[in-house]
């Protein structure tokens, strides 16, 4: 068995079969981050800070592409 036939059959299995591994990814690095109680505790002053230096718009940027996906499963609104 050729490694691409081996990985084909592997993504037939895949419980995420929708998903590419860059998004399998970023949400496994999501999930970690927040499993981290200093995060957590730490997010209100990070998200101020963020808005603060880097903008109000990029930084719902980023939390739309990240942890909002995993949440929300997108936009509400």
């Amino acid at each position: 068995m050729t490694s691409k036939s081996l990985f084909d059959t592997f993504k037939v299995y895949r419980v995420y079969k929708a998903l590419s591994v860059p998004l399998i990814i970023n949400d496994m690095i999501c999930n970690r981050i927040m499993k981290s109680q200093k995060f957590v505790s730490l997010s209100p002053k990070l998200y101020k800070w963020s808005c603060q230096y880097i903008g109000h718009n990029f930084t719902n940027f980023i939390l739309q592409s990240t942890y909002c996906k995993i949440f929300t499963a997108g936009n509400s609104i």
